[in-house]
């Protein structure tokens, strides 16, 4: 990262400046009028996307207002159904709250490569929007929150909170992305006679397969690790990803709330990424909840970008062109500054270990395995690494992530869009560089030498 900003006598108003510009770029549809869409949806069936996502947030609520140390009137299930008017049997209050609530796959599943149970319950969740509105409504008898943050926080990801406006922008950003990712594949192709980058994707697969029928750990993403042999008639995991359920709090792919999360031993990713096609987005921040409340003092948010800014590490990568190595190195950490204002106001992501944040568009199979798509690689250092598909639903969640970089503030969809916009094609010329490094990945590199 340059330091252009310590040359600032006070960088606090660049900032500050910033974020209103941010503001103004994407303003974003309130709780409340994302609660009163619903209502005026209410005799219609919700799709499949609304409907999961909607009850992945309300469950999360409900966890964060059980386990709240002061709550506004004492919470539990069987009070939340009633306030509601949703009880049909009073002797059983709850019996028809698992139609509206869904926990994340990793707190329910088998295990991660047996993802049908999940699937099963996501299946039976409800589709009316009449009592998801009057289960969000009953929610302000349960906690001081504001009302407003918390529809926010139950509706993000929904048709219920962008506008046709943003559903039109993101539409049209992910089929740009879904266009280069195409020719990207048939670049690749030409220069290697007839192997694109799905064949190579294939093989590797292949590859993986067979070495876990022979209870061997994959040499290369991902990291299966069994103590015992698969049975020849048992069901693999899925030879492209170590598949998690994560929270919905940090889910960019609601279409799929199955999305991929890939646990590493920490800085493994470093290593995984460079034979994947990819392109530097930035280092990325999921701020905290005050940030967004409504009359947040717009200077305490400068002072937060000024750190996390001020916190960020420089990412060099180190080619070997004879030896067909490449190497991702970070730079490093900058001096400890002191961080201001409490913990709430610098939220849990305050900042960035060299890392953690760091986020690349890469390219990768599809889920439906249908040919390639435009994948976003999220690192969250020790936490792991997340990989969702960037579809509408997506990048809408997206566009509530944020970047401070020498532009200013920017959301990871504002990122995508400029580089898409930049007239040197900054992010085809960087897809055309990387695509050929997935042939020199260590399953194929390990084929080879055998």
């Amino acid at each position: 990262m340059t330091d252009f900003v310590d040359t600032l006598t006070d960088p606090i108003p660049f900032w500050t400046k910033s974020w209103r510009d941010q503001l103004a770029r994407n303003p974003s549809i309130s709780g409340a009028t994302s609660l009163a869409l619903l209502k005026e949806h209410a005799r219609e069936k919700l799709g499949k996307v609304d409907r999961v996502r909607l009850a992945l947030g309300l469950n999360a609520e409900s966890v964060r207002l059980a386990a709240a140390p002061t709550p506004e009137r004492s919470f539990s299930n069987a009070e939340w159904m009633r306030v509601a008017q949703l009880v049909d049997e009073p002797a059983n209050p709850t019996k028809r709250l698992n139609a509206y609530l869904l926990r994340p796959y990793g707190e329910i599943g088998p295990g991660y490569w047996a993802p049908g149970t999940w699937e099963l319950r996501a299946s039976k969740v409800s589709a009316s929007a009449r009592n998801f509105a009057l289960l969000i409504d009953a929610l302000r008898e349960f906690t001081t929150e504001e009302h407003e943050q918390v529809c926010r926080r139950i509706f993000a990801g929904t048709y219920f909170a962008a506008t046709a406006a943003d559903t039109a922008r993101h539409e049209l950003l992910a089929a740009r992305l879904d266009t280069l990712v195409r020719r990207t594949d048939k670049l690749v192709e030409r220069v290697l006679s007839g192997t694109s980058l799905e064949q190579l994707y294939s093989r590797t697969a292949e590859l993986k397969d067979m070495a876990l029928r022979a209870g061997k750990v994959s040499s290369w993403w991902p990291y299966y690790d069994r103590n015992e042999a698969i049975a020849r008639d048992a069901a693999l995991p899925d030879p492209y990803w170590d598949v998690h359920y994560d929270g919905q709090t940090t889910t960019l792919d609601p279409d799929n709330p199955g999305y991929r999360f890939m646990w590493y031993p920490p800085l493994d990713w470093f290593n995984t990424l460079v034979h994947l096609p990819r392109a530097y987005l930035g280092c990325a921040v999921w701020l905290p909840s005050w940030v967004d409340k409504p009359g947040v003092e717009i200077d305490k948010v400068g002072r937060l970008m000024s750190e996390l800014f001020q916190k960020q590490v420089t990412l060099t990568e180190e080619r070997d062109l004879a030896a067909r190595e490449t190497r991702i190195a970070a730079s490093p950490l900058p001096k400890t500054r002191t961080a201001t204002g409490t913990p709430e106001e610098r939220g849990l992501q305050y900042r960035f270990p060299c890392e953690e944040g760091h986020c690349w568009l890469v390219i990768y199979p599809a889920q439906d395995r249908k040919g390639l798509c435009p994948m976003l690689y999220w690192s969250h250092g020790e936490g792991g690494v997340h990989v969702c598909s960037l579809d509408r639903h997506s990048m809408h969640v997206a566009s509530k992530v944020h970047l401070p970089c020498e532009h200013g503030v920017m959301t990871l969809a504002d990122r995508i869009e400029q580089l898409l916009n930049d007239p040197r094609r900054l992010l085809a010329t960087e897809w055309a560089r990387t695509a050929f490094d997935l042939q020199d990945n260590p399953v194929l590199a390990s084929e080879r030498l055998d």
